[in-house]
């Protein structure tokens, strides 16, 4: 399955269209710091019979990862291969996958890796796990997705932590890093938990985009336009598991502990998800993840209430 996406594109594992940079990527030690990859040099052998088995895997689909670059006149230089690359067009820089597949128990691990470090802390990991996720939920008909990373590993638990996915436990000192035995973080995500965000792009397209975006350059104060957005689907979930929408009244407190209650009302596009929302009260709480989220309650739905 090809998933054409903001800053991504997802394709069916083809070994043929990486090339050496695989290799490259398998042997750099700081791509491989978290995983047991960088435990032993990777032979040329072993990439390939690990390509072999990928490709023909029962129990695992495995993505290429390209990132989309626009313009046509940057250039970068890519020191796992030693050359400049033009980025018009797409180019690989790593691999998603869902692996360790149990259709009977519906269950499966995620995995993913950015290779190219030209591209970290770009947001186009988070969009690789999301569509992995959903595949997973609605392709394969999973339940259960999980994964397990190092306490060390800041950017694939934050990844974590924004998708919404729970931390079911912790592997303590279940790693070598270093020379020195660290935690491993496990974290996972049931299909009942899980905010599908197809339905937030298209809730966007067809209500937000006609209202707002044409008034951005306006200045417009976007809390004159709640009104035309009540019960806008937003993607997250409140403390309670419940979704949020615009229009509901929510509580959550700062972090002195004061309480603040305050409606959902404003919106506006953000790079990392569909959209960013926030409520007013005495100030203002832009909702950017499912983190941000998961700190406020619902306590009224409707104004009427």
């Amino acid at each position: 399955m090809r998933y054409d996406l903001k800053k991504v594109l997802l394709t069916p594992f083809d070994p043929s269209t990486i090339n050496d940079l695989y290799f490259s990527y398998m042997n750099d030690p700081d791509v491989t710091q978290f995983s047991s990859h960088g435990i032993f040099p990777k032979t040329k052998d072993e990439i390939d019979s690990f390509i072999e088995s990928a490709t023909n895997s029962k129990d695992m689909i495995v993505w290429n990862i390209f990132a989309k670059e626009e313009k046509s006149d940057k250039f970068i230089t890519d020191h796992n291969c030693f050359r400049t690359v033009n980025l018009a067009g797409i180019f690989y820089i790593g691999n998603a996958a869902l692996q360790e597949i149990d259709l009977i128990n519906r269950s499966a691990e995620l995995a993913i890796f950015i290779g190219n470090k030209n591209y970290w802390k770009q947001g186009l990991g988070i969009e690789a796990c999301r569509r992995s996720t959903w595949h997973g939920f609605q392709k394969l008909g999973l339940n259960r997705i999980y994964a397990g990373t190092s306490v060390l590993n800041k950017g694939m638990n934050k990844i974590f932590k924004k998708m919404g996915w729970k931390k079911e436990g912790v592997g303590r000192e279940a790693i070598l890093n270093h020379g020195e035995l660290v935690d491993v973080n496990y974290w996972g995500i049931l299909k009942s938990e899980w905010c599908d965000p197809m339905i937030v792009d298209s809730e966007y397209e067809r209500r937000i985009k006609k209202t707002i975006e044409p008034r951005i350059e306006e200045n417009t104060d976007y809390w004159e336009l709640w009104p035309q957005l009540t019960g806008l689907y937003i993607g997250f979930k409140d403390k309670n598991n419940k979704f949020l929408r615009v229009g509901q009244t929510v509580r959550t407190c700062d972090s002195k502990g004061k309480e603040w209650i305050g409606k959902i009302a404003a919106c506006c596009p953000t790079p990392n998800h569909a959209l960013s929302f926030a409520f007013r009260s005495n100030y203002d709480i832009f909702i950017h993840d499912q983190e941000y989220a998961s700190e406020l309650e619902i306590i009224k739905e409707k104004e009427n209430e």
